[in-house]
């Protein structure tokens, strides 16, 4: 999922989970999980926002929700255009002569986009659809430009979900399926493509069941399982199946409440068939204002579509990938407060085959495989509110080592991680209106293996907001 690629008013909840998501949820990825909770669309709900910016660039997004006879309805659009003429560094090409080193303003940097989501509910089934459609500049090397090459792409997606409770058991089925198609124009040739449009589609189709069966007192059984059929064609076409399936049962023992479980994946295509298995083990104590957490299991996460093929834009894919795996652990307590809450977290885990995102100077990424990588931290998180006055703040203090055998990259910090970051936000809210000041910081994010390249390290956002919805009417 690119989360660029949806519109943030379709989601009514954003749900972090640190560490290993639950394992119903299916999720096997490194570092957790989020799961977004799309409008049910309950409440009357209109709200549309508009701004602008340099670039130049322009955005508008609206909200549209609310109950329609037994039908509950959420549409969600945002629509964003930017020029990106953006000032950038031009090394001419040549990294270790500085001596042609300067600043050029970026060619054929423009985005158009419109995403929209679509989600009608009525009792226990509920349908979606999510559209996209994008055209962007491809702006090639600061030192060599292509003012001529075009990238556009549909995507849609449709799903439905059915929950139904049988006694005490809660049974779920979904199915879905997702089609994108891409088209990258060089009419030039300017990045050796030649002269006819070159098109892509990437589709998949799949679905997944599952139950909650209460056994006795507080343990219960979680099963689930399912599968998609993954297709890419280019005109090459290339297909994978990815099958799961989910086991776990909690229970509760005093005041801690414990959720061991497993994941287990088969991804076959025309080469081979891999088994991947991820068991962990979570456990929650909690005791007046304190909450203490812990987490600890193996991870097993196949490379998507796009890492394997890319989309010929700014990404390209590397079809050599093998999946990535390995173990982790974090445990940390929560404090609450009647105006607050502070939250202290330290995490540990060990990968193998790690798929990192290497970016060159000219910010094309291409993802690669790192034989060992080793990461441990301490993340912080408060918060407060004062009458209309409100702070959170966020930090955390990472270090991500390759540990390749590659004595030139073994000992770097991994790409795209940062050593230390920050996010500080103050927001005034009456009520009837909001203003909001970001600050974000971080320091040591290198954009390639060799950390030669070092990203921007802080920036400040300000943002305001009008009454995110109105009563429904009686």
């Amino acid at each position: 999922v690119d989360l660029s690629e949806l519109p943030v008013g379709a989601f009514e909840q954003v749900r972090v989970i640190r560490g290993l998501g639950p394992a119903l949820s299916g999720s096997t990825a490194l570092g957790g999980a989020v799961l977004l909770v799309p409008g049910r669309g309950d409440r009357v709900l209109r709200t549309l926002d508009l701004a602008a910016g340099a670039g130049p660039t322009a955005r508008g997004a609206a909200v549209l929700a609310g109950p329609v006879g037994p039908v509950h309805l959420w549409a969600a659009a945002d629509a964003l255009g930017t020029g990106g003429a953006w000032r950038t560094f031009d090394d001419g090409g040549t990294r270790t002569a500085p001596d042609d080193d300067g600043v050029a303003r970026r060619e054929n940097n423009d985005t158009t986009r419109l995403a929209t989501v679509v989600r009608a509910a009525v009792g226990g089934f509920t349908a979606l659809h999510a559209g996209l459609w994008r055209d962007d500049g491809v702006p090639g090397f600061t030192f060599a430009p292509s003012p001529g090459v075009r990238y556009g792409l549909t995507r849609h997606l449709v799903g439905a979900r059915l929950e139904r409770p049988v006694g005490d058991t809660v049974l779920a089925a979904r199915t879905f399926g997702v089609v994108r198609d891409e088209v990258l124009r060089d009419p030039q040739g300017e990045i050796g493509l030649g002269d006819g449009p070159e098109a892509m589609r990437t589709s998949s189709i799949g679905g997944d069941v599952s139950a909650r069966i209460p056994v006795a007192g507080p343990v219960a059984v979680e099963l689930g399982a399912g599968a998609r059929a993954d297709r890419y064609a280019d005109p090459e076409v290339r297909r994978r199946v990815v099958a799961r399936g989910v086991a776990s049962v909690p229970f509760g023992v005093g005041d801690v409440d414990v959720a061991p479980g497993i994941v287990a994946l088969a991804i076959a295509d025309a080469d081979d068939t891999r088994w991947l298995g991820a068991p962990r083990v979570g456990a929650r104590w909690a005791g007046g204002r304190t909450v203490v957490r812990a987490n600890a299991g193996a991870v097993a996460r196949p490379p998507d579509l796009t890492e394997l093929y890319g989309d010929r834009g700014a990404l390209v894919g590397n079809p050599d990938l093998r999946p990535e795996r390995g173990f982790q652990a974090d445990l940390g307590p929560t404090w609450t407060v009647p105006d607050g809450a502070v939250e202290v977290v330290a995490f540990v885990a060990r990968y193998r085959d790690l798929i990192a995102w290497t970016t060159g100077p000219q910010g094309v990424s291409r993802p690669e495989n790192l034989g060992q990588a080793a990461v441990y931290g301490l993340e912080l998180a408060a918060s407060a509110t004062i009458d209309a006055v409100s702070l959170s703040v966020t930090g955390a203090a990472m270090r991500a080592v390759n540990l390749s055998d590659d004595p030139t990259y073994r000992g770097n910090q991994l790409p795209r991680v940062p050593v230390a970051s920050g996010t500080a936000v103050v927001a005034v809210d009456p009520g009837s209106w909001r203003v909001s000041v970001d600050v974000v910081g971080s320091a040591g994010t290198w954009a390639d293996t060799a950390n030669f390249l070092r990203w921007p390290r802080w920036s400040v956002c300000m943002s305001t907001r009008s009454p995110a919805s109105a009563p429904a009417p009686a």
